[in-house]
């Protein structure tokens, strides 16, 4: 149980143990002072007699100092004499010398006794060893003059060693003591009237204690009690007024400004508690919704979870260096592997082994610099049995970019890998057989040309009357019929040879440099009478700095000669065909066929651009033809580079532009 004791009994015990301290601290200065005032004089005391009994030896005394027989026993005897008169009007008690023979001994080489000794006839002989050379060694330690206290059957005393050195460098002492009965007797008077000071100075400081404390108590109380109603919460209470001295006016004008501010800091405190109250509120509000955001997020995190575990493309998560963490249940329908199988490994247990050997390090090239790839892949299952994947691999990043992962999702294309090879399969059986039916075409038109050269001739022949006259004009007309018939015929084997030598990769061009004019002119020369019987006027747009060109002149002109042949022939009676040149430099060449002729909608466009197709097949047709032209000139323009450019409109006309490229245009 704590014991409450009043501010005045605080203040008078602080005040009282105060003076007591200064009473006690003073009384034992006053008998330390005294004290050794009266030590220093027994010390000088102590000295001087020392050097006394040297100075009556003299200073060479021990110089000559060896045994025991180096001085007489009349001459030591008179030293002792000596001694003992010095001792009897001095009042010492002893006066003596010590030699410190090289052996480690201490002998006697002076001394005296005291009155008592005297009387007893007792004294040191010379060259006796000392019995308690334990004394010696606080001078020997310090070298220098040491003093010492010692209690003896006559009480106590006090000594002093002074230490010197002799002509052989040998240590010797000369010694002194004196009685301090009357010094203790002297310090204990001395220690009673120490006593006494502290006695009085205790009284009289009690009673300043209680008069000082009974001052200061009462504004001390008025203090306290406004420092407990402030500690009460009654912030604002002040100290009235207290005189006294300027500690306590600065007290309490302290604790007044201390009573000020800690009302002042008290109302910051309740709206800082407010506001923190706010704060707490607003907290829960952002707890609260935060709470709600994690909620959505950990179901769109499910969502995407459920939608990559049951998506139909496998998906397979890897650290940055290829080791499995994660795969969605795809992934073991289409490999075989179990998940706990998969994960720890390396996607390196799919490798078929029938991918290219760079292949893989193409893949990892494009990861480090790009962070993704895509293509296809030939993996192997579990079983063994292969399949074909396209895959993507994507890194996923860190919020400054970094790769932490990567993400690999592949489609089964198996099936879609089979069907392609069926279809290039199918494509090549079409291929060969249609080169088959180029090379069968080719050797048929070669055997129908060798009879149809025979007619062709012997038409001629029959023609120019060469071995007489052809009287029935009947005869003259079948000639011209199986004239033009054979022309007709060859003309169509012809072509059929071209495009079959095109498609067969057997035509080679026989490349050389003309002038475009040398091209163009003589086609215009050829079509030009059909056109004119039918009064089709034929027109050119040829610039005059055109370059000249490197390309088969013949297969040229017959590709130009066929298209301006069908812009004649499907030009009605004064109709328009025109010529038109266009070229840039290093780029292109055009040249374009342009009619106001019949036209053709889409549909008979693709069909005109078939082997053989003629928008107008039936057996009563307008038109004739073969319908090799435009496959054959689209054939002769490829294979110089270029290609052939069709616009046509129903009823309005058609334009069929030639195009080569920069490669064949030669400066003029």
């Amino acid at each position: 149980m704590a014991i409450k004791v009043s501010i005045r009994t605080q203040i008078l015990f602080a005040i009282w143990g105060v003076v007591t301290s200064v009473s006690l601290l003073f009384s034992y200065l006053l008998y330390q002072t005294q004290k050794n005032e009266y030590l220093s004089g027994i010390d000088q005391k102590l000295v001087a007699g020392a050097e006394l009994a040297r100075a009556f030896v003299g200073e060479n005394y021990h110089d000559a100092i060896t045994d025991r027989s180096s001085v007489t026993t009349e001459d030591y005897l008179a030293i002792v004499d000596a001694y003992n008169k010095a001792c009897s009007k001095t009042g010492f008690q002893y006066l003596w010398s010590n030699l410190f023979l090289e052996d480690g001994s201490i002998v006697f080489t002076t001394g005296t006794s005291t009155s008592k000794n005297v009387e007893k006839g007792d004294h040191a002989l010379f060259f006796d060893t000392h019995s308690d050379p334990a004394a010696f060694e606080p001078v020997i330690q310090a070298g220098k003059t040491t003093f010492s206290s010692f209690e003896n059957e006559w009480g106590g005393g006090r000594m002093v060693l002074i230490p010197h050195k002799d002509a052989k460098g040998r240590t010797y002492v000369f010694g002194a003591s004196i009685s301090t009965v009357e010094f203790d007797a002297r310090i204990q008077k001395t220690g009673e009237r120490a006593a006494l000071v502290f006695v009085v100075m205790f009284v009289i400081g009690s009673v300043v204690s209680i008069l000082v404390a009974q001052v200061i108590a009462g504004p001390v109380r008025r203090l306290n009690q406004t420092a407990k109603e402030i500690a009460e919460g009654k912030y604002g209470n002040k100290v009235e007024k207290i005189s006294g001295g300027a500690e306590l006016v600065e007290l309490t004008e302290t604790v007044n400004a201390m009573s000020d501010e800690i009302l002042a800091n008290y109302e910051e405190l309740g709206k800082t508690v407010r506001q923190l109250e706010e704060a707490q509120d607003e907290l829960s509000r952002s707890h609260n919704e935060l709470e709600v955001r994690v909620a959505e997020r950990t179901r769109d995190v499910r969502k995407l979870t459920k939608a990559i575990e049951q998506s139909p493309y496998m998906v397979m998560i890897t650290a940055l260096d290829g080791t499995i963490e994660y795969v969605n249940r795809r992934f073991t329908e289409l490999t075989g592997y179990s998940p706990e199988e998969a994960i720890g490994q390396n996607p390196k247990i799919l490798q078929s082994g029938d991918m290219p050997q760079d292949f893989y390090e193409r893949l990892y090239d494009a990861l480090a610099s790009t962070g993704e790839w895509s293509g296809e892949i030939k993996d192997m299952r579990k079983d063994g049995r292969v399949f074909w994947a396209s895959v993507t691999i994507a890194a996923v990043t860190d919020k400054k970019g970094r790769a932490e992962n990567y993400i690999s999702i592949h489609d089964d294309i198996t099936e879609r890998k089979m069907a392609e090879r069926s279809i290039k399969n199918a494509k090549d059986q079409a291929e060969a057989a249609s080169r088959a039916k180029s090379e069968m075409l080719a050797n048929m038109s070669h055997e129908f040309r060798t009879p149809l050269n025979a007619i062709l001739g012997f038409s001629d022949t029959i023609k120019a009357e060469a071995f007489g006259p052809v009287e029935n004009d009947k005869y003259r007309e079948y000639i011209e019929d199986i004239h033009r018939s054979g022309s007709h015929l060859l003309e169509l084997i012809n072509d059929v040879l071209d495009v079959s030598a095109i498609e067969a990769g057997k035509m080679e061009l026989r490349e050389e440099v003309a002038e475009i004019n040398q091209i163009i002119d003589p086609c215009i020369r050829l079509v030009a009478p059909r056109a004119e019987a039918s009064f089709i006027k034929l027109t050119t747009e040829i610039p005059d700095d055109l370059p000249n060109l490197k390309v088969d002149v013949r297969r040229m002109k017959q590709a130009l000669l066929n298209l301006l042949s069908n812009a004649v022939k499907f030009t009605p009676e004064r109709g328009n065909v025109s010529v038109i040149v266009d070229w840039q430099p290093e780029e292109f060449l055009k040249i374009a066929i342009e009619d106001n002729g019949i036209g053709m909608s889409e549909e008979e466009l693709a069909k005109a651009l078939q082997q053989f197709g003629q928008v107008d097949s039936s057996l009563s047709r307008k038109f004739d033809g073969t319908g090799l032209g435009l496959t054959l000139t689209k054939g002769l323009a490829e294979l110089h580079g270029g290609e052939i450019l069709i616009e046509s409109e129903k009823g309005k006309g058609t334009i069929v532009t030639l195009v080569l490229p920069g490669s064949r245009l030669i400066e003029a």
